[in-house]
């Protein structure tokens, strides 16, 4: 009887442990994505990529001390339309533009490409929004920051990777 008791139990554990596991991993990789998605939505918001800048004087006079400092900035080149691009992995992660808006001239990042799950670029546009800002204010500028979040759009970049552009 005593053995029979010790089989059962054995064989409950031996089916029972498994699907336990596999219910407690299912939950822990459940929890780690959501974690994994906060932290790029994070990046794409406010305090991240979605920060703009915007500039009380015209679009030539910001362009005019703009462009020398975020051209200096690693990885960072012109393009034909006037944008900037700043590559990582691909040619243009991250793309700055700037434009003429009600208030003045408005830098904010109107693309990024999300390459390997992962949004790129939130640190190097943070300490390149510092230096404008303080050039702005060597120059005796106003600047109010605002933000612009980015979303994640349907479109994807010719590598497959998905691009983030502001949400309006």
């Amino acid at each position: 009887m005593d053995q029979e008791i010790l089989i059962y139990l054995l064989l409950a554990i031996v089916i029972v442990l498994p699907m336990v596991g596999l219910i407690l991993k299912r939950k822990a990789r459940r929890a780690g994505a959501q974690r994994w998605e906060a932290k790029k939505d994070r990046q794409a918001g406010d305090d991240g990529l979605g920060a703009t800048i915007t500039f009380a004087a015209d679009e030539a006079t910001v362009r005019a001390f703009a462009a020398p400092l975020i051209e200096g900035t690693k990885r960072v080149r012109t393009q034909d339309d006037g944008t900037w691009a700043q590559t990582h992995y691909n040619d243009d992660d991250v793309v700055y533009q700037l434009v003429s808006t009600a208030e003045g001239a408005t830098l904010g990042v109107s693309r990024a490409i999300e390459f390997s799950g992962t949004l790129n670029g939130m640190k190097a546009w943070k300490k390149l929004r510092e230096q404008l800002v303080a050039a702005a204010a060597e120059r005796e500028i106003a600047v109010t920051t605002g933000n612009r979040p980015l979303v994640r759009t349907a479109d994807a970049s010719p590598t497959g990777a998905v691009i983030w552009r502001p949400a309006a």
